[in-house]
């Protein structure tokens, strides 16, 4: 089952990806291989209150525990697992106390509660005028938006929403280490830095955010402290007794982009299309360039930066057409590249969600014409979806200097004529996504580099 022997033992590991469509843990090899999965879906978040997305702690931690242990089971007693390698979805965080427990519920990337005014103005723009959004963008390497855990702390603060005894702020994957066998040792920066919270350069909390967060709150807050290397933080005590180490939990995108990453990737641009989707590029350094305001950065592995669009409406913007199409993805997988290029009749509005980029400020989908078909529709849908990425290209690669665009997501395994789309439209060529889900594959290089051990193409 197995079975990659290391003279007298079988090692390997397990890894395990929290994203927002899917919970899946695989045990993998000590060469890299992925042996046996495991996935069901995502734990359902609930909407609260004005634009609050919720999941609760409660189901995360069992989903957590019931993966690790269906893994568990299937291995002999002579196999060992030499540790859990964690990704989750970034973004957003929770509030615990000194031993951290959960004291609220973990608020996604999806929450959009700090667009609500309190005292008359909302938290985006209170924010705003304490910080201004070109300097958190210079500071953190994102747009100050909604569903970043600073915008969501701050709100509770400013509502006077915080809970007694909260000390610690925590990402979704940090808090699964910690919780599950103490208080986690540290955030790795893919995690820690998409929180808002954080210098992506230094991982320390900027002066200017720290003085106006001191302001809100009697007491300190904990976050981190920053790992720029991945290494144990925590361990999982499993059913059985097993004292196994976990190692500090990256960002989803950095495992679906260590689990697609070309040898050439300095050619290659990424595009990752699921709930969300980004274009991404890998830098070796921080250079001047990345300073650009109409890119993201965060960091990636082995001190590298991702150069990045995200938020680019994805499945979850798609979803809300599931509504309005009978049959709606089994329609797109059914509809030809030639199709989906040839139409050109109607400007489909992908960006309904207030956190999206290009958000123009109508959240309206645009409805379907009463003589079009729902054929025809959907590929006017998908042609408006697969244009985007043509804007935010030219964004992350402004010399056209990639010659390759490597798919991963969920989206390409389901809607396969897209890459011949991709490619007609980039000029490029278009690699498909790898039929093992990416993440896992990103962890297993991510626990193979670390042991030393050969890593798989």
């Amino acid at each position: 089952m197995f079975g990659i022997d290391s003279g007298s033992e079988t090692e390997g590991i397990l890894a395990v990806d929290f994203g927002s469509t899917w919970i899946k843990g695989a045990c993998v090899a000590r060469n890299g291989r992925i042996l046996e999965e495991v996935s069901r879906p995502a734990i359902e978040g609930r909407v609260t209150g004005v634009g609050g997305f919720e999941l609760d702690p409660a189901l995360l931690r069992e989903a957590f525990r019931r993966v690790n242990e269906e893994l568990l089971g299937r291995l002999s007693a002579r196999q060992r697992i030499r540790g859990i390698f964690l990704s989750s979805e970034m973004h957003g965080a929770l509030l615990a106390d000194s031993r951290g427990e959960a004291l609220t519920a973990y608020m996604s990337w999806k929450d959009e509660r700090s667009r609500e005014p309190v005292d008359g103005t909302s938290t985006i723009d209170w924010l705003d005028s304490k910080l201004g959004r070109m300097e958190f963008r210079r500071l953190t390497g994102m747009r100050l938006r909604s569903g970043i855990a600073l915008a969501s702390v701050a709100h509770l603060m400013r509502g006077r929403m915080l809970p007694a005894g909260a000390r610690r702020v925590a990402t979704l994957g940090d808090w699964l280490a910690g919780v599950s066998g103490g208080s986690p040792l540290g955030s790795h920066l893919s995690l820690l830095g998409s929180t808002g919270f954080v210098d992506i350069r230094s991982g320390t909390i900027p002066a200017a955010i720290g003085t106006f967060l001191e302001d809100l709150q009697e007491g300190e807050l904990l976050i981190g402290p920053p790992l720029a290397e991945v290494r144990e933080v925590s361990r999982y005590r499993s059913d059985a007794g097993l004292e196994i180490p976990i190692f500090s939990p990256v960002g989803d995108m950095i495992a679906a982009i260590a689990g697609a990453e070309a040898a050439d990737s300095g050619s290659t641009v990424y595009l990752n299309l699921g709930t969300g989707s980004q274009v991404v590029a890998i830098r070796d350094r921080y250079a001047p360039e990345l300073d650009d305001p109409a890119l993201e950065i965060r960091n990636y592995l082995d001190g590298k930066y991702l150069s990045a669009v995200t938020h680019i409406p994805a499945g979850r913007a798609l979803n809300v057409y599931a509504e309005r199409v009978p049959d709606f993805w089994g329609l797109l997988g059914s509809l030809s590249s030639d199709e989906i290029l040839d139409a050109r009749d109607l400007e489909v509005n992908l960006a309904v969600f207030a956190s999206a980029w290009n958000f123009k400020g109508d959240p309206v989908p645009t409805p379907v014409p009463a003589r079009m078909s729902a054929r025809r529709f959907s590929a006017n849908l998908l042609r408006s979806w697969a244009a985007q990425y043509l804007d935010a290209l030219r964004l992350v690669d402004p010399g056209g200097k990639a010659r390759r665009i490597q798919l991963s997501g969920g989206i390409p395994q389901k809607l396969p004529s897209i890459q011949a789309a991709f490619a007609e439209l980039t000029v490029r060529e278009v690699r498909p996504a790898s039929a093992i889900t990416e993440t896992l594959s990103g962890l297993a290089r991510i626990g193979a580099g670390y042991f030393g051990w050969p890593i798989s193409a």
